[in-house]
């Protein structure tokens, strides 16, 4: 599915946040929500928060039983933290996934990743 609108909002002091809406127009109050979650449950995070995304999307069907769907992920000083939520509404995805998000922050170690170290002159052999 491709995106229905995005757009970047940043405040003053804020780390950028993209907002994706997939299969709909969200209101403007349900982005706002949704982003006042999502920087609500990144305080809790051990290190700064660089970069946040988070998809909205909606799948307008009878038969689905959670039609609505949140995916966050933050950028964590390097390390990407993601979590995902499906209900019947987006503001249940919303608060869902906030609270997955904030359990996740938690678990996050509060040392910095290791660089991936390769060994120098190993390609591929054939």
């Amino acid at each position: 599915m491709q995106p229905v609108g995005s757009r970047i909002m940043r405040g003053a002091n804020d780390p950028q946040i993209e907002f994706v809406a997939r299969g709909w127009r969200p209101h403007p109050a349900t982005v706002a929500y949704a982003r006042e979650k999502v920087w609500a449950a990144a305080r809790a995070a051990p290190r700064n928060v660089r970069f946040a995304r988070i998809t909205l999307a909606v799948e307008e069907h009878r038969s689905i039983e959670r039609p609505a769907r949140a995916e966050v992920a933050l950028d964590v000083d390097g390390r990407i933290v993601r979590a995902e939520a499906a209900a019947g509404s987006a503001r249940e995805a919303i608060d869902l996934v906030e609270q997955r998000l904030r359990r996740r922050l938690v678990e996050t170690p509060r040392r910095r990743p290791r660089k991936a170290t390769g060994v120098r002159g190993r390609g591929r052999q054939g």
